[in-house]
């Protein structure tokens, strides 16, 4: 949202670059080499004779406990340095893939050379993730849910994906299907809200407008934890389960450099060539001594989005931010300081994008046809988003607590801000105004935007307790204040109907939602035993106190509101099991609960004479979850499966009057992944996802069905990837999104309409090239089909305006080199 900043990033990433390449002329000959008077370990890391990206390799002396760790590149290689002689012990790791051990003798400042093959397995679960319990845990002893998308996972569906929710979408089961644009209204998980964060950070506001996955880019991303299921873990928001976004960790040895490069097209029928799209990003990683650090940026224009019969797609498809016709910059870094136990990091993130079009969405009253575009735009106000989150760190993995009991506990503390602001597309609403004159409702322009900022702190503390039962307690705390304000735009009325809805002239500036300060304060514990060798048992609780404050204000239609001060002061609990049963068989079951504050600013915005600042339709809504499950382990498939149930005395959905609904709700769902091995240089598998969901209406007392914005149709995905050459991967995948129509046989008014089915091909590869680079090649949508996404099905009501097609073929060709 701030063009002028942006010839200063594309000159930082290009001189960047540039400075990398010169040094990477002389790479080869001094790779290997250690520092002066240090030694090394250096090697390369494969799986069946190629090169495996991303492998974890940790060496340890043996004597003093020195430790250094690496992460192998896109070529396998790794290097640990600045070593002290001595007898190292060496753990090679990677998801997916059997751990390997080795020991290696350091002497005179030489640098040895260890090549490792790592053999694929199933002990996956291994993987440790931070997300489902505030601290390291392994998956195998989480009794949930919990899907890990990896750096790799992210590069490749991002290569054709059109935002990060679609890329999640086609990996993560029990999440919607994508949408195509900034926002993830109408993609939940499991039927609810989700919470996501930033390496911990909530980026929940009390006016949510759904566009927590378009603040990130994905040359930042080390790995995304979703856990799936409610969840109160982070505090609010996470009725449906987390997203927490993982950045990527500064780097463990000598300068590295990378460069990614990445162009996208349109393939489909009469749009080929069109809407190309480019990208270029640049990374940096390092230590040296006590300090480490990784920076990056990255700037992205995209072009015109085309459907399978070569027509433009309106820019903002359903009014809620689209993607196409978009320039982003982003920048990220990562510092951090460690010294014996301590460690001090900072993180920063920062990521601007800007929609400069000229296209138009043409109004229309046909149902049965699709939106369409026209030429002429003018908004000097163009939609877009501007997103910095920022954290300092302290974590001490023996901290000196006065309590005997609590010595030696790891101590994590956080404190973070994040600020955001956001803008929608220009549209046309009926406004009652009686200062106009008249008590009839008269057409009023208008675009809105969303400002807000958070600052607070985390502490987490993990303590043993009783080593006969290998029991440990994490506990804790969280606060935060925000400040949350939207506001609307009103444009010149004559001006835009002279142009017929094309110009877009700015004359004044109304609050839609007055500013609401929120102030969080929260204590929490979660305790992990293991009272028989194969039985792993969790617990915690969580008791949180809330406060919103909100002055007199007066709503768009006039009517005067006084203000107050809401209170919310709920206590959530968790408690779940896993038993490893044998044979590679591992049963979960759990009982969670979350909350929500709701959507307190879409509330406040439609308040009505009279309104009762603490009325049923501003109390927190809380949700119980119920869910069992299995884990299948063996040499060659693995499989998961799950089922749920979860219920809500006080749930919240929007009507066709865009009335906030609360009324009980109850939802239920079935989730199972399977992965094959056939061969070596074969893999098969997919994800298959359904859920249905009632709510009571308070109309009539009946339970009907939730809308379709709730609750997604049925979701399978399927895939097939094979490594025919040691230096080539391809990867052919299937998402299909089924029909439902639960919803309109209850004449739900909104969200209930009819949707149909729709499935797409996608096709990817990666080759290893003999530079050391690595070339992606995919085809998103391989067969070309004609479809409309289920929010676009949903969206349409007596115009076809909202009704936009989604993607045809797209091809996008990358290259990445690491130096």
């Amino acid at each position: 949202m701030h063009r002028n900043l942006t010839p200063a990033v594309v000159g930082a990433l290009l001189s960047l670059s540039l400075a990398g390449h010169a040094r990477a002329q002389g790479s080869d000959a001094t790779a290997q080499v250690a520092p002066r008077g240090t030694s090394a370990v250096a090697g390369r890391v494969t799986s069946s004779g190629a090169p495996l990206a991303g492998a974890h390799i940790v060496g340890r002396e043996r004597v003093s406990g020195v430790e250094r760790s690496a992460t192998s590149g896109a070529d396998g290689r790794f290097m640990l340095a600045d070593l002290p002689e001595g007898e190292y012990a060496l753990s090679v790791r990677a998801i997916g893939y059997r751990e390997r051990g080795l020991s290696v003798a350091l002497t005179g400042g030489r640098t040895e050379t260890v090549d490792v093959t790592l053999e694929r397995t199933p002990v996956m679960l291994e993987a440790t993730v931070t997300t489902a319990t505030r601290t390291a845990s392994s998956l195998s002893e989480i009794p949930g849910a919990v899907t890990v998308v990896d750096r790799e996972a992210v590069r490749t569906q991002g290569a054709t994906a059109a935002g990060l929710g679609e890329a999640l979408a086609k990996t993560v089961p029990g999440l919607g299907g994508a949408t195509g644009t900034q926002s993830t209204y109408a993609q939940p998980l499991r039927g609810r809200s989700i919470s996501v964060l930033i390496d911990g950070v909530p980026l929940s506001t009390t006016r949510s407008v759904s566009r927590d996955l378009a603040t990130i880019d994905p040359a930042a991303i080390e790995r995304i934890e979703v856990l799936r299921g409610a969840s109160a873990i982070y505090g609010d928001g996470g009725t449906g389960g987390v997203i927490n976004i993982i950045t990527r960790p500064p780097g463990d040895g000598p300068l590295r450099l990378t460069t990614d490069a990445r162009t996208t097209t349109a393939m489909g029928a009469g749009a080929v060539g069109q809407g190309t799209s480019g990208r270029l990003a640049q990374t940096a990683a390092g230590r040296r001594r006590g300090f480490d650090f990784q920076v990056g940026g990255s700037l992205e224009q995209t072009g015109g989005f085309f459907d399978a019969e070569g027509d433009r797609i309106p820019p903002d498809p359903y009014g809620q931010g689209g993607l196409a016709d978009t320039r982003t910059w982003s920048g990220f870094g990562k510092f951090g300081v460690r010294g014996g136990a301590q460690r001090l990091q900072l993180s920063l993130n920062h990521y601007d994008a800007e929609q400069n079009t000229r296209w138009a969405t043409v109004p229309s009253r046909d149902t049965t046809g699709k939106a369409r575009t026209r030429s002429g735009l003018e908004l000097e106000t163009p939609q877009g988003s501007l997103h910095t989150v920022g954290s300092l760190d302290y974590s001490h993995d023996e901290a000196p607590l006065p309590l005997p009991v609590l010595r030696g506990s790891r101590v994590h503390a956080q404190l973070f801000h994040r600020d955001f602001v956001t803008r929608f597309g220009p549209s046309l609403r009926m406004l009652k105004r009686p200062s106009t004159g008249t008590t009839t409702a008269q057409p009023y322009v208008y675009q809105s935007y969303l400002d807000t900022w958070k600052t607070g702190g985390r502490l987490e503390v993990t303590s043993r307790l009783l080593d006969g039962v290998r029991a440990s307690v994490t506990w804790g705390g969280d606060a935060s204040r925000e400040r949350t304000f939207q506001g609307i735009s009103i444009f010149d009325k004559p001006a835009y109907d002279s142009s017929q809805g094309l110009r877009f002239v700015k004359t004044d500036d109304w609050t839609w939602v007055p500013p609401m300060r929120t102030r969080s304060l929260a204590a929490f514990a979660q305790l992990e035993a293991h009272p028989i060798s194969r039985v792993t048992v969790r617990g915690g609780v969580r008791h949180e106190r809330d406060r919103v404050d909100v002055d007199d204000f007066t709503t768009i239609e006039e009517v005067s509101v006084a203000g107050g001060s809401l209170s919310f002061a709920p206590t959530v609990y968790n408690a779940g099991a896993v038993l490893a049963a044998g044979r590679g068989v591992e049963l979960f079951a759990n009982f969670s609960q979350g909350f929500s504050l709701g959507d307190i600013g879409l509330v406040l915005r439609q308040a009505p004479a009279g309104f009762v600042l603490g009325s049923k339709t501003t109390r927190a809504q809380e949700v119980d979850q119920y869910e069992a499950g299995m884990r299948g382990l063996w040499s060659r498939v693995q499989t998961t499966a799950s089922v749920f149930r979860s219920t809500s005395e006080l749930g919240s959905q929007v009507d066709g009057n865009l009335k906030v609904v609360r009324a009980p709700e109850r939802i239920r769902g079935v989730e199972t992944t399977l992965d094959i091995q056939p061969a070596s240089l074969v893999d098969v598998g997919g994800t298959f996802t359904w859920s249905e969901g009632e709510f009571l209406d308070p109309k009539d007392s009946r339970w009907k069905s939730l809308n379709g914005f709730r609750i997604s149709p049925a979701k399978a995905t399927a895939y097939v990837a094979a490594r025919p050459l040691s230096r080539l991967t391809t990867r052919f995948q299937m998402v299909h999104s089924g029909n439902r129509d639960a919803a309109f046989l209850d004449r739900i008014s909104n969200g209930g309409r009819r949707v149909h089915e729709y499935t797409t091909f996608d096709l990817l590869g990666t080759l290893g090239v003999r530079s050391g680079g690595t070339l992606t090649v995919g085809v998103e949508n391989l067969l070309n089909r004609q479809y409309f996404t289920t929010v676009s099905q949903l969206m349409t009501t007596n115009t076809d305006a909202s009704r936009a097609a989604a993607r045809g073929r797209v091809l996008s060709v990358g290259y990445r080199v690491e130096y």
